[in-house]
């Protein structure tokens, strides 16, 4: 609980400094940027979580690799962490980030699974209507599960809409036995 409580005191306090300074956008491409290092490079995770490697390795890492790409304002944000021993806690405190972003933007992002792939026309419906219900810019990544036999199955935070074939029989199945 905690680390999530801190986490999000980091994301926040950068997000809002970079809202202040009008640089959202910099500092969005500056944490994709990491995540993207940090997604491709196991030393580089190894490196974050290390109580062994000291402050300073970790800043003459941090300054070869990001330095010259990165805005001040994000690259003294990663010597923030650094000093503060936080640095473990980057890949959460990005994720945390990019949820502030989206919330600000008013984008909601989801997962929509289905037995089959959508056609772009069957997205825009589906994204048309749950932006309605939502009054969010809805954003869905699609997963394909052919065991879902069809229909699909959408997730927005902590609300599911369950359309799937299997979903139905599993509730006739329910009733019938119920019923008996």
């Amino acid at each position: 609980m905690i680390g999530t409580r801190v986490t999000i005191r980091y994301a926040k306090a950068l997000f809002e400094l970079a809202k202040e300074k009008a640089i959202l956008d910099n500092v969005e491409k500056d944490l994709n940027r990491i995540q993207r290092v940090i997604d491709v490079s196991e030393k580089f995770q190894m490196m974050l979580v290390s109580p062994v490697i000291g402050a300073d390795e970790k800043r003459r890492v941090l300054d070869n690799l990001f330095r010259k790409q990165l805005h001040p304002i994000t690259f003294h944000f990663l010597n923030l962490l650094i000093d503060k021993k936080r640095e473990n806690l980057l890949p959460i405190i990005i994720n945390q980030f990019m949820k502030l972003l989206d919330e600000d933007r008013g984008i909601l992002r989801g997962k929509l699974i289905t037995a089959y792939k959508f056609t772009k026309t069957q997205m825009r419906l589906l994204k048309e209507k749950l932006d309605k219900i939502t009054k969010k810019n809805v954003v869905l990544e699609q997963v394909v599960d052919p065991g879902l036999l069809g229909g699909f199955i959408v997730r927005l935070e902590d609300t599911v809409i369950d359309t799937s074939l299997k979903n139905q029989l599993v509730k006739i199945r329910e009733s019938l036995i119920s019923g008996s």
